[in-house]
């Protein structure tokens, strides 16, 4: 099913579906999230944050497979 994924202020991934808040993940605690790419024949996506930190994240598990500084 889609899901819509937004970064905050806060540091922290949004993921909803429809209207529905269904998950909040913690990305950069200190640091805003500036962009986010999803592939869309594949189940990874990237988020970057303010202090220049990107993240490459499996988007089932929302787990991190790889830090990029």
């Amino acid at each position: 099913k889609d899901i819509a994924i937004t970064g905050g202020s806060d540091g922290y991934l949004y993921m909803w579906n429809d209207r529905n808040l269904i998950k909040k993940q913690n990305a950069n605690p200190k640091s805003a999230i500036l962009s986010l790419y999803a592939s869309k024949n594949s189940k990874i996506f990237a988020s970057g944050a303010v202090d220049g930190k990107a993240i490459v994240w499996q988007l089932g598990a929302s787990s991190i497979i790889q830090k990029v500084y």
